[in-house]
Formats: C-alpha cells, structure tokens, sequence
C-alpha cells in the first residue's frame, strides 16, 4: 500500500472513532483528488488539535513534499527591484513578492502622495495575479509594508475598493521601505484554473 493510500484509508479509519465534522472530510475527498492545498489542511487540523495521528500525519507531509514549485513569468508583470520571482505556484498556492507603488513601464515612483503610489502597488498585484492565472478575488492573506502608520484611512479605503467582497486576512506592519516608496503589497492566493 502507498503512503497515500495509507493516508486515506487511517483518515476513514480515524472517522469511525471521532466522527470527524464534514468540512474535514470533504478535505479528505480532495486528498483523494490530490489536491495539495486540502493536504495542507488537514495537516493545519491535524497540527492546531493536537492529534498525534502517526502515519496519516506523517503521509501529509511526504504528500506535501511532493508539490513542485516553480517561478511564474508574464511579460506585463513589473520587474522585480533584486534577484526574486515576483510569483511563485506551489500546488494550488501562489505566493506573490511585495508589489512596490512603481511604475512598470518606467520603473519609476507612481507619484509622491501615498495614494498614488498604493493603488499602482494594487494595479501592479492584480497584474502579476492574472499572468499566474489567479486573480485578487483569489487572494486569502496579503501583508501590506507601509511607511507611514497615518496612511491607514486612506489603506483601508482603497483595501474595500480593490477587494469589495470577503477581504482577505491581512497583516500592515509599519517599516522603513528604499527608494522613497511608502508601500509594498504582497500576498497569498489560491491559483483559479
């Protein structure tokens, strides 16, 4: 038997001793299916309760580290300011690098106001989502570097127009950015296709 059917069948196993609530268990259909980010979380159940579950647990994690990850490419993604991908697939996740406020076509600031340079910094996230096949009603958590904690009114307003319908979980820590910029927007997104 393959470490993956293992898997399976200890989780239907384990069904009969804890009737284990429908959200997991229609992870574990997708496991089935082999999608890698239901993999993921049962393994995040599995972690945050605590259960020891020996092999299902550890057949998780060789499943896991079976999923390739490879850069993602587009030609009207931004270029990156140092030697990173700007997106990263790894299964059904996209982990997308910090968007600057810059203009990709020139490389230069997109104006001084932060305004100006966050919704460039949202325009340039929603570019590289799409060449990834993604998109930003895709993304699940994004960390936002601002350099001016005064800048949250008018973050939080622009935050409601470019994801108008369940906002992802965000992080905004407040830190010194290079070359003038006041923002930097980098995310999590499951990849649509």
């Amino acid at each position: 038997m393959s470490r993956f059917s293992a898997v399976v069948d200890g989780l239907e196993r384990l069904n009969g001793i804890m009737r284990l609530n429908g959200a997991f268990w229609m992870a574990i259909d997708n496991i089935k299916k082999r999608s890698y980010s239901c993999a993921i979380a049962v393994w995040c159940v599995c972690e945050g309760t605590g259960l020891h579950l020996g092999n299902i647990k550890s057949g998780i994690e060789e499943i896991l580290m079976t999923v390739s990850h490879h850069p993602v490419t587009g030609p009207d993604m931004p270029k990156t300011l140092g030697p990173y991908s700007q997106a990263v697939r790894a299964g059904d996740f996209l982990y997308v690098a910090g968007q600057p406020g810059l203009d990709p076509m020139t490389g230069a600031l997109a104006g001084e106001s932060f305004e100006a340079q966050a919704s460039q910094a949202f325009e340039n996230l929603s570019t590289v989502l799409r060449a990834a096949g993604s998109g930003l009603q895709h993304v699940v958590k994004t960390t936002i570097f601002m350099a001016d904690a005064g800048a949250f009114p008018k973050m939080n307003e622009l935050y409601r127009e470019y994801f108008p319908h369940n906002p992802p979980v965000r992080s905004t820590p407040i830190v010194q950015l290079p070359r003038g910029l006041l923002i930097s927007i980098e995310c999590v997104a499951v990849v649509a296709e």
